[in-house]
This record gives C-alpha cells, sequence and structure tokens, in this order.
C-alpha cells in the first residue's frame, strides 16, 4: 500500500510546519500541549470519504437492480 507512508510523510509536514510557524494562537492554551490532533483530523477526513464512496456504490446497485 501506497497511502500509508504518503499519509505519514504529509502529517510529518504538516506537524513541521506548524511547529515552525509557532501553531495557532489559541487564548489560554499552553505553549507545550498541542491542541489539535491531526490524526484524528484526517481520520475524519478518511471516514468522511469512505462515507461517501459506499453512498455512491449504494446508488450504483439501487440503478442495477432498476435496469434489470
Amino acid at each position: 500500500m501506497v497511502a500509508y507512508p504518503l499519509f505519514q510523510l504529509a502529517m510529518g509536514w504538516i506537524d513541521q510546519w506548524i511547529i515552525s510557524t509557532g501553531g495557532p494562537a489559541i487564548p489560554g492554551a499552553r505553549a507545550d500541549v498541542d491542541p489539535f490532533s491531526f490524526g484524528a483530523v484526517a481520520g475524519g477526513l478518511c471516514l468522511l470519504v469512505l462515507a461517501e464512496i459506499f453512498s455512491y456504490g449504494l446508488s450504483l446497485r439501487e440503478d442495477v437492480e432498476a435496469t434489470i
């Protein structure tokens, strides 16, 4: 699989960019704690993509059943 290594590479680049730019300014946030979990965000996006794929597959299946 090529997707997982590319995902890890992209997450590393994003983490390094956030660290080098100082990250987003959040009032009351401690400097030593990362308030965002990019893995969770990326996982959520992957889940949304999978949901769309299944939705499209379901519509194709219904279309095939209606034509036969």
